[in-house]
C-alpha cells in the first residue's frame, strides 16, 4: 500500500465520503463528456443537424453514470470494506 492510501485511510469518515464524492464526480463529468463526444462522432462523425444533442446527452448520461458509480464505490472501498 502507497504512503497516499495510508493517508487517506487516516482520514475520518465524512470528510473522505465527500471528498471522494466530488472527485468521483469531477472524473465522471470529464469521462461523460469524453464519452458523448465519441458517441457523437460514432453516430455520424457529428454531421446531424438535430441528432448529435440527444446522442450526446445519451452518452454523457450513460458514461458519466458508470464513472461516478465505478469510481465512488473504488474510493469507499479503499477507506473502508464495503458489502
Amino acid at each position: 500500500m502507497g504512503r497516499l492510501t495510508k493517508a487517506y485511510r487516516r482520514l475520518p469518515t465524512w470528510p473522505t465520503f465527500i471528498l471522494s464524492a466530488i472527485i468521483a464526480w469531477l472524473l465522471a463529468f470529464v469521462l461523460g463528456l469524453a464519452g458523448s463526444i465519441a458517441g457523437m462522432y460514432l453516430y455520424d462523425r457529428a454531421q446531424s443537424k438535430g441528432d448529435d444533442f440527444a446522442v450526446g446527452l445519451i452518452g454523457l448520461h450513460a458514461v458519466g453514470s458508470f464513472v461516478f458509480i465505478f469510481v465512488f464505490s473504488w474510493l469507499r472501498n479503499v477507506h473502508q470494506r464495503i458489502s
